[in-house]
């Protein structure tokens, strides 16, 4: 493809076979990740999803190179070095060689990188700053000049800056990592080997060789190796590695399960619906690479600054000599080693990290609860969001139905339900489910069962004729069965021979945290509306319950989309669905939020948050939490570029050298990584 050929690592060369040695890629074939770089700002960002998030200037195409144990061993080795050179503790030689040597390698290569390109950026200037103190260090040893609180060792200053630019760069690396862990630890949790039923025979056979279609047996207290439907069995599924609640789910046969979670106490048989690189988990593990790699708007304006600071960081510090020189008349070696001072507190590393750190960390934490943020943009928008519209049907409600009335006429609860599972017993119909569930009622032998298409069930249960159908079916009029279907609920009446015996209200019945949803909503001053295709009344019932005021009803998907449209004139607007019906609003809204993202991939794809969660007070939490992520970014910036225009002051007025400089610059850089890495710590 013709934008490999830009790899973050290699500019300009070709990616070829040579990209297993690549920082971004531990494969050997450059695929299908081909995301936006978060690195560089090449007219097209379109490189490798799996390039680290630090921020191009920083040695950051060189940092896979100084992960893990070799980092540790590097800077320790360093460390000694540099403690060795300022107690000048080894004659003739300064050990501080060895920290420019070990450390100053990354900035080095980057900054010959940088120059191939034709690009100026921040390694270039942290290259400049070591390889101007060294020349001092020779004009020093030559007489010329006068050494610093070092003992005269500008060798020390040049080892200084590259074991402090190493530092943070390994901190930033460990920061990153650490904000991965929670996609790595659901890849770790999946079972390695897999049984399968092949003959009746269960054999043992690698879980990534799984196919669609295989049958597999997981006992108890086993992890499910793949996405599937039982077949046989039932049992308790634990889902936290996949949702973040800690809770038993309750499975069936026609129960859909996903890899990656718990079995409890029964046997299953599941059929494989998915390959093991389409399981949910993979699509968590590639949406969240996707994200940690997409740039948020409010990273433009650091990139823009940064963009401008590194070339009149340059220029500053020419005029910074040339002020030294002519004006103070301090002379060519105080005028070089106040130009360098400049070159290093003017690089805009801290600025540059403020924020991919604190987007990762955060997209990191958000996995963890079972929400993926799939890009910085994204997180952005939603900490600015002052208005919610929420589907109805599965998002505010269950998406089931749930008998929530009955009314026995001249029967027992008990017989009504056993001629209304009996004649149910066949069908599959939202309706009969229902009345399945219940915990009342037997199934017996129904003779003469009929289907009447738009109207009901009928059957004959010992000699008696037993007719289910909705109430408008018969010449009925009950007080209560006209106030459940004011509420927007199904109401339907059982008949035996010929005589109504029993009414039953069925509806679609509303979470049990939406109201405290709603409320903790508004609490931070957003507003809510309800978007939903059914009946007025039925949607004034479920608003009412919520606490919704804004309620839109009978809509089609393209309606939908429309009053999104319309809400984004005047708000940031998020859409919250869970159907494929939804597909368009979610698209269209600054933010769409996939509900329920299990097994609903058109409706995931198309959104920017998928939730794998079913508790919606997940949202007013992760809003909250995106306001603090932004007002992170926000503080890094704002420390980031105040530090830096005190330091360049005080570096042009000779308080600040080479060696004293690199300290502020990088504990300013430190610091910003620190703040973002905070957020790796967000909870609910």
């Amino acid at each position: 493809m013709e934008n490999e050929k830009k790899c973050c690592c290699h500019h300009e060369q070709e990616v070829k076979e040579e990209v297993k040695s690549c920082c971004c890629h531990e494969k050997e074939e450059v695929k299908e990740e081909v995301k936006s770089c978060c690195c560089h700002e090449h007219e097209k960002e379109e490189v490798h999803s799996c390039c680290s998030t630090q921020s191009d200037g920083c040695g950051c195409c060189n940092t896979e190179e100084v992960k893990g144990n070799s980092s540790v061993w590097i800077l320790a080795i360093s460390f000694v070095s540099l403690v060795l050179s300022f107690f000048k503790l080894i004659p003739y030689v300064d050990p501080a060689w060895i920290s420019i040597i070990l450390c100053g390698k990354n900035s080095f290569v980057s900054a010959y990188k940088s120059v191939k390109a034709k690009k100026i950026s921040t390694p270039i200037l942290i290259s400049v700053a070591m390889i101007a103190s060294i020349v001092l260090e020779f004009l020093f040893l030559f007489g010329h000049g006068a050494g610093h609180d070092h003992g005269g060792s500008y060798i020390f200053a040049a080892g200084e800056i590259a074991f402090l630019m190493f530092l943070g760069g390994a901190l930033e690396a460990h920061t990153v990592k650490k904000s991965k862990d929670g996609v790595k630890k659901l890849v770790a949790l999946l079972p390695e080997n897999a049984r399968v039923l092949v003959d009746g025979v269960e054999k043992e056979i690698l879980s990534k060789d799984l196919n669609v279609g295989n049958i597999v047996v997981v006992y108890p207290n086993e992890k499910i190796p793949a996405d599937g439907i039982i077949i046989s069995g039932e049992s308790g599924i634990d889902n936290s590695n996949l949702t973040g609640e800690a809770m038993i789910v309750d499975v069936n046969i026609n129960d859909k399960v996903y890899a990656g979670a718990w079995n409890g106490q029964g046997v299953l048989k599941i059929k494989v619906t998915k390959n093991p690189d389409d399981t949910q988990v993979a699509q968590m593990v590639k949406l969240t690479k996707e994200a940690q790699g997409k740039k948020a708007p409010i990273s433009r304006v650091a990139d823009k600054w940064a963009s401008v600071l590194v070339p009149t960081a340059a220029v500053l510090s020419i005029l910074v000599f040339l002020f030294t020189l002519i004006i103070l008349k301090e002379g060519v070696f105080e005028a070089i080693v106040r130009g360098v001072s400049v070159l290093v507190v003017f690089c805009p590393c801290a600025l540059t990290l403020a924020t991919p750190t604190a987007v990762s960390a955060a997209i990191g934490a958000f996995s963890k609860q079972g929400v993926l943020v799939k890009s910085g943009g994204a997180l952005e928008q939603l900490a600015k969001t002052t208005h919610i519209a929420f589907d109805k049907t599965g998002t505010l409600t269950k998406g089931k139905l749930e008998i929530t009335d009955k009314l026995c006429l001249k029967c027992t609860e008990e017989e009504l339900f056993t001629y209304l599972k009996t004649a149910e017993k066949t069908s599959d119909h939202p309706i009969a489910r229902a009345i399945k569930k219940y915990n009342l009622g037997t199934e017996k032998q129904a003779e003469q069962a009929k289907t009447l298409n738009g109207v009901g069930v009928s059957c004959v249960i010992d000699g008696k004729e037993i007719l289910v159908a909705k109430i408008s079916e018969f010449d009925f009029k009950n007080d209560e069965a006209q106030k459940w279907q004011s509420e927007g609920k199904t109401v339907i009446c059982v008949s035996c021979d010929n005589e109504i015996v029993g009414v039953l209200a069925l509806a679609d019945t509303i979470r049990q945290e939406t109201k405290e949803t709603i409320s903790m909503l508004e609490k931070q001053k957003i507003s809510c509306s309800m978007l939903t295709g059914d009946n007025n009344e039925t949607a004034k019932y479920i608003g009412k319950i919520a606490g919704i005021q804004g309620i839109y009803s009978s809509l089609m998907p393209k309606q939908k989309t429309e009053i999104i449209e319309n809400k984004k004139k005047t708000d940031v607007t998020v859409f919250v669905g869970d159907g494929v019906n939804d597909t368009p609003a979610l698209a269209t809204a600054d933010v769409g939020i996939s509900m329920s993202a299990f097994g609903n991939d058109i409706a995931t794809e198309n959104a920017d948050v998928a939730l794998f969660t079913e508790d919606i007070k997940v949202i007013p939490w992760l809003v909250k939490s995106s306001k603090r992520v932004l007002s992170t970014i926000k503080g890094n910036i704002a420390i980031a570029m105040t530090i830096n225009f005190v330091a360049i002051i005080l570096s042009a007025l000779g308080v600040l050298n080479p060696v004293t400089g690199a300290l502020v610059h990088n504990c300013t850089s430190v610091f910003v990584v620190g703040n973002s890495a905070r957020l790796i710590s967000i909870k609910r």
